[in-house]
């Protein structure tokens, strides 16, 4: 004990401990330290030890110093000033006030009859006596010496600098154009289709619907090629031999080729490089081209399929050869044929196509001269001359007859062995060889120019994967390299070189395009990879032109197997998406998180921040990726408004959705989170909307309301339908609400005002019609409403700007209101305030109030901007904030207080009116009891003090949840209660988490939540409700996780100097990020170590609590080591909580009171003494 007061006493006079200090001084090591540590632990349990030996002893005097004290204020400390007395409750003119004993009611408020000088008794809240007998050292909240108190040093993962640059300077030019896209949409969308003839015949003469190289069209194409094949075949057999035509093939003939016509009609063509679509056009490029052939041989095969004309005759043959004459279509559907080949991607298929070409090309050449050559055999024999089949001594078959005619022919062309019993006998047998003769010349010299410049490509492409190999291979050669190594050098150059040859375009080719066909050749090459991500799809679909650009600065990659892209701990400068080949993530610490084959993009966020790879990424085969940085995407991107405003909310929203560990692998749920967050609408600018307004006068509102019959209506509608012609904005067509696309704000304005005229009628059945029966509200919480109502008793005047202010409020959440006051303080109700000042004329219910109305609904404003209900529910704030608002309302009058609560009222029950504007369903039977405690405790407010009504809530909210609420603890845990929401699970988590902490960590939550910010400052927690429940929602969080660390984070405000000691106030302090972290953080250890890596801004009177970027990164590791600095802090804090546990073993129960005798004060001291020596030790060591 002498030893640790010893200590004690030397750091607090800022000199080091001459025994604990001089083994760390002299650089004994962690042996020295060790030491050192274990005696101090030695002579705390030592202390612990007699203490408990004490405890029963001292129990029975304990509680008689306990008793002795009771009713008395605990003194001050030397130094501060004492402790006013809590009020007692407002006083009269005379200052006279008589005050009888308490008393609590069944609802668990504490009440006290206050009798004032002229004799009248009133019922008055009074404080729990638990909580009258609190005093503490106050602690006033001061500036800190900076604005922006940081732990490491360290900011936050924010957007470049240049993103909010550019977004700012095309916000406005954004949205005038979205507002005018959306009136667009809207017009076209009201428009009704028309289907008569005369609009179908108009819609029919505008643009054709097929392109010459569309499937269909090319399989329409091909089956013409195989009728025209097949004419070609039939029409020499049925020449030579007088045969008849085969009728059924005739008739399909026929039929194809009239469909034809107008199928030619309605296909678009291509004009010095442009498809041209108007059907008009197209129908005079086909006039003056194509129609007069395909009319006149069409009219030939109905001829031929009529039968007027007998085979054999000259007509006959005549007609049939002019049918020939579709020969030359086949020349296009070759070229479309060959170019799917090339799309196709397979070089070898080409020279198969070109073979096949050329193969039947010459047999058809081949058939055609057979066919002649026996025609002219037989139309000899019928002019009485004998042909070369007579020749033979034999009858040949027609069959025959051809397959000798073919075989000869053949022979000739293709200079192969022939029949020499076949010989030219007549003048016309040699005319006929000589033709052949100079046939054969020009089908093989067509034939072998074809294969040769096949083959000779072939070989060109050889050629240069063999040159480049070749200049490869001497390179190493020279340098020295082993064979492994140049192997695979010279094998991945090859795979290189061919995969540029097949996407890369000559220069010179490319040359002769324009500039968009050469865009379009780099959207048909990229697009199937891009579109892959939601962001640039959507880029696609609303911003051709800016893909196009996107698409042609994407920048190729190629890897080679088993080659790093990049490394972890390394800047991220760009983002990847994978085209082709096998890739594996791997962890720092080397496991691996994916492998995959398909597209995917890596590494998103560096398009937008500034961040570092928390993996690393290999190939496993060879592959290629595109990459874009963030300079490219926001110089493309700049040239539209619209798209920066996309691609910046985007941003905004991936950097809330994005898993912080895994940067480098997005994920598609988060993307299109991102995605459906930037593409909603933004906001219009006011200024364009123009609205249809109305004469409306408020004078005759009353005359309205007191019309409205409630017995006989059936329906809400019925019941407030007249009434809703005094609010033009929720009109459901031209109101302002529909203006702005906030029809969610409309139906919740339509059901806060229904229910409010319901409420005030007694229509508890339309109040609750969509209500399921077991949650719907309860005759007696029907009948509490109802007995509130009465006591507002709302005039005319009232219920007035009552339902204005609840038309008009949902306005203020839209960011083109926001903008269009241009107000600095950008609150709700300021927003109101603005609007309702500078632009009367898009609140034409608040115009038509009068002046009395008018300043009613400005003091009504000026409340809600004071104070926040629904924070005062779930027990937020404190009785500071309640204490302020009593100073405003007794500045703005009972009728505007009154109001206040109505409008309160109103706002509750229409939560949920997106989904029924006519019922209220949120307020169910659960629901409504937490709304009428505030209200039934809210209704003394002028009466009683600050403390009574904030205590008094907390009371009555803990006889609800079935608590105790006695001593000074139970209100702590009846407040915890509030701020869980009086969910049932989380109290029973509470009450569990509450009993596993250390006896100082209760007494600084203790301390926190009974501060009142009157007569002792207190801290206000935003979003503590959210912090809790998203730590309860983690399992891996918790809700004693989350005390463990709240107490960690009030000692740290404190010790930042944002409070000391002085006049009593109120802090805030925003945690809303806090809240954020723990509903996705993945480990304990990572939240826990949450307070090391904190730091502070300050601005407007409120402190914001945010988490530096290095610990944000962290959120989704499952297994993490804090640096040595940062764990030994956190050691500290740990072993002063363990040392707190054996603490509690001597402890007594209440160790504020004077308990122990005298004498022993400096054992009791010795137990945190000893705490923070350790505590102190360990930090300098720390440091060191």
């Amino acid at each position: 004990q002498a030893h640790c007061q010893g200590s004690v006493a030397r750091f607090a006079r800022g000199a080091p401990c001459a025994r604990a200090m001089s083994p760390l001084s002299s650089g004994s090591g962690d042996n020295a330290f060790e030491d050192l540590l274990s005696r101090l632990l030695a002579e705390h349990l030592r202390v612990v030890s007699e203490l408990a030996a004490l405890r029963e002893d001292d129990r029975a005097a304990a509680h008689g110093a306990g008793e002795a004290h009771c009713g008395q204020r605990r003194p001050c400390p030397q130094g501060v000033p004492p402790v006013p007395e809590h009020p007692e409750g407002p006083q009269d003119n005379s200052g006279a006030i008589v005050s009888v004993p308490s008393y609590v009611d069944e609802s668990g408020r504490v009440w006290r009859q206050q009798t004032d000088a002229s004799g009248q008794t009133h019922d008055v809240l009074e404080v729990p006596n638990a909580l009258q007998n609190r005093g503490r050292v106050r602690m006033n909240p001061v500036k800190s010496r900076s604005c922006s108190t940081k732990v490491n040093g360290e900011n936050r993962v924010s957007l470049d600098p240049k993103w909010h640059e550019l977004y700012l300077a095309n916000e406005a030019a954004a949205e005038l154009a979205e507002a005018s896209d959306r009136k667009a949409n809207k017009l076209r969308s009201s428009r009704k289709l028309d289907y008569s003839l005369k609009a179908m015949r108009r819609r029919w003469r505008g643009k054709v619907c097929l392109r010459p190289h569309d499937r269909m069209r090319l399989l329409w194409d091909c089956m013409g090629c195989g009728l025209i094949l097949y004419n070609i075949v039939m029409i020499p057999i049925e020449l030579a031999w007088s045969l008849n035509s085969f009728i059924p093939m005739g008739a399909l003939t026929f039929l194809y080729w009239l469909s034809d016509i107008v199928v030619s009609f309605n296909t678009a063509f291509v004009n010095e490089g442009l498809l041209v679509f108007s059907r008009r056009k197209v129908a005079r490029d086909y006039i003056s081209k194509r129609f007069l052939l395909d009319l006149v041989l069409t009219s030939l095969d109905l001829v031929i399929l009529v039968g007027k004309l007998t085979p054999g005759t000259t007509a006959h043959r005549i007609v049939q050869v002019l049918r020939l004459a579709r020969t030359s279509a086949v020349t296009r559907t070759s070229d479309n044929l060959e170019e799917l080949c090339i799309d196709l991607g397979f070089p070898w298929l080409i020279v198969v196509y070109s073979v096949t070409q050329i193969t039947v090309a010459v047999f058809l050449v081949g058939h055609l001269f057979s066919c002649a050559w026996c025609m002219i055999s037989m139309v000899q024999r019928l002019d009485g001359e004998m042909g070369w089949v007579d020749f033979y001594d034999e009858e040949l078959t027609v069959g025959r007859q051809y397959l000798r005619a073919l075989t000869w022919v053949c022979g000739h062309l293709l200079s192969a062995p022939i029949d020499r019993t076949m010989t030219l006998r007549t003048d016309d047998d040699h005319v006929f060889a000589n033709a052949l003769i100079w046939v054969k010349l020009f089908v093989m010299g067509a034939a072998i120019s074809k294969i040769s410049g096949s083959i000779a490509e072939m070989g060109r492409v050889t050629a240069q994967s063999k040159d480049a190999k070749r200049k490869l291979h001497q390179v190493i050669t020279k340098s020295g390299l082993n064979k492994d190594a140049s192997a695979r050098m010279i094998r991945f150059a090859l795979h290189a070189h061919a995969r540029k040859r097949e996407t890369t375009v000559d220069p010179t080719v490319l040359s002769l395009l324009s500039g968009t066909m050469a865009k379009e050749l780099v959207v048909s090459q990229r697009k199937r990879v891009l579109t892959t991500h939601p962001l640039f799809d959507h880029i696609r679909e609303k911003h051709g032109d800016i893909f196009s650009t996107l698409c042609s600065i994407f920048k190729p990659l190629s890897f080679a197997d088993h080659e790093e892209i990049f490394v972890h701990s390394t800047l991220s400068e760009c983002v990847y998406i994978t085209c082709m080949g096998s890739y594996v993530l791997n962890s720092a610490a080397g496991d691996t998180l994916a492998e995959f084959e398909d597209t995917r993009w890596l590494c998103e966020l560096s398009l937008f921040a500034r961040i570092f790879h928390t993996g690393t990424l290999a190939t496993i085969s060879f592959a290629e990726s595109l990459t874009l940085t963030g300079n490219d995407l926001s110089a493309c991107i700049r040239t539209s408004p619209v798209c920066v405003s996309t691609v910046y909310r985007y941003a905004r929203n991936l950097l809330l959705e994005s898993n912080i560990e895994e940067l480098d692998l997005s994920f598609a749920h988060e993307v299109k989170n991102a995605l459906e967050a930037a593409a909603r609408p933004a906001d219009i600018d006011l200024t364009q909307l123009v609205l249809t307004s109305q004469e409306v006068c408020g004078n005759n509102f009353g005359e309205v309301l007191g019309m409205c019959d409630a017995a006989q209506v059936e329906t809400a509608p019925e019941l407030i339908g007249p009434l809703l012609a005094f609010f033009q904005e929720v009109e459901p067509i031209n109101g302002i609400y529909d203006c702005l696309d906030m029809q969610g704000e409309r139906r919740r304005s339509l059901c806060a005002v229904s229910s409010i005229v319901l409420l005030r009628f007694g229509r508890k059945d339309l109040f609750a019609g969509a209500q399921p029966e077991p949650s719907r509200i309860t005759h007696s919480q029907w009948a509490e409403l109802r007995d509130f109502m009465e006591w507002v008793a709302p005039t005319e005047d009232m219920m007035y700007v009552a339902l204005a202010f609840l038309v008009i409020r949902g306005l203020a959440k839209n960011k083109a209101v926001v903008n269009a006051v241009a107000t600095t303080q950008r609150s709700p109700e300021q927003v109101l305030e603005m609007l309702i000042a500078c632009m009367p004329a898009f609140v034409p219910s608040v115009e038509a109030l009068s002046d009395k109305q008018k300043s009613l609904l400005h003091q009504s404003i000026r409340l809600h901007s004071t104070f926040n209900f629904a924070q005062f529910l779930q027990g937020e704030n404190s009785p500071y904030q309640i204490k302020a608002f009593q100073q405003v309302v007794a500045e703005e009058g009972k009728d505007a207080f009154k109001v206040y609560l109505l409008q309160i009222l109103g706002v509750m029950c229409g939560i949920r009116g997106d989904e029924d504007p006519y019922s209220s369903l949120f307020m169910d039977s659960k629901n409504a009891v937490t709304l009428i405690t505030g209200l039934k405790v809210f209704r003394h407010l002028q009466n009683s003090s600050a403390p009574a009504v904030y205590w008094n809530y907390v009371a009555s909210r803990a006889k609800q949840l079935h608590l105790p609420a006695e001593e000074a603890e139970d209100f702590v845990f009846a407040r915890l209660a509030c701020l869980c929401r009086g969910r049932q699970t989380a109290i029973e988590e509470s009450r569990l988490a509450w009993a596993e902490l250390t006896r100082n960590e209760r007494r600084e939550l203790t301390d926190y939540f009974l501060a009142d910010g009157i007569v002792e400052s207190n801290l206000v927690l935003k979003f503590l409700p959210a912090y809790l429940a998203n730590s309860m929602d983690n399992p891996r969080v918790g809700i004693h996780a989350a005390m463990v660390v709240l107490v960690d984070l009030l000692e740290l405000i404190k010790s930042a100097g944002f409070t000391q000691a002085g006049a009593a106030n109120s802090l805030m302090v925003n945690v809303q990020e806090l809240a954020s972290f723990a509903s996705k953080v993945s480990a304990s250890s990572v939240f826990l170590a949450l307070v090391g890596h904190l730091h502070f801004d300050e601005k407007d009177d409120e402190v914001t609590v945010s988490i530096t970027s290095e610990h944000l990164q962290r959120i989704s590791q499952r297994c993490w080591t804090e640096q040595p600095a940062q764990e030994t802090a956190t050691a500290v804090r740990r072993l002063r909580r363990q040392l707190d546990r054996l603490g509690n073993v001597a402890a007594p129960p209440n160790a504020d009171a004077p308990h122990l005798p005298a004498g022993l004060g400096g054992w009791a001291g010795s137990v945190p003494i000893a705490s923070s020596c350790v505590a102190s030790v360990l930090y300098r060591q720390a440091l060191v």
